[in-house]
């Protein structure tokens, strides 16, 4: 599908098609509304979370990690976030990555779910 230069630009409504978009499982169409979104405003938390989200799907974990490194950035405390980025650097056999992340995770809730889960990630 392509998405029309005279299409609106509105943010809110390019995160409702994107997010539609992954729903129905066209994870390149929500790609490119989240373009639209990140060029307007790169800090966009949905436009980071949908582009990755889109990227996992797409099963292109090493591109899904800088948006959800963004995520961590606007978010440092938000330890889902980096349970996925754990679960990317897994997929892609980088456990020295994840293993930072896990650590990272641990100390901002040692005895959280997260936290857990991280670890049996590593585990495998």
């Amino acid at each position: 599908a392509e998405v029309s230069n005279s299409f609106p630009r509105n943010p809110q409504k390019l995160i409702v098609l994107a997010d539609l978009a992954l729903r129905v499982s066209d994870s390149e169409l929500s790609l490119k509304f989240t373009k639209l979104i990140l060029e307007q405003d790169h800090g966009s938390q949905s436009g980071n979370l949908l582009s990755a989200s889109a990227y996992e799907v797409s099963k292109k974990y090493g591109q899904a990690i800088p948006f959800r490194m963004q995520l961590v950035k606007i978010d440092p405390w938000n330890t889902k976030n980096m349970l996925e980025i754990v679960r990317d650097y897994v997929n892609l056999k980088d456990f020295p990555s994840a293993r930072v992340m896990t650590e990272r995770i641990r100390k901002l809730q040692p005895d959280g779910d997260d936290a857990k889960a991280a670890a049996a990630l590593l585990k495998g």
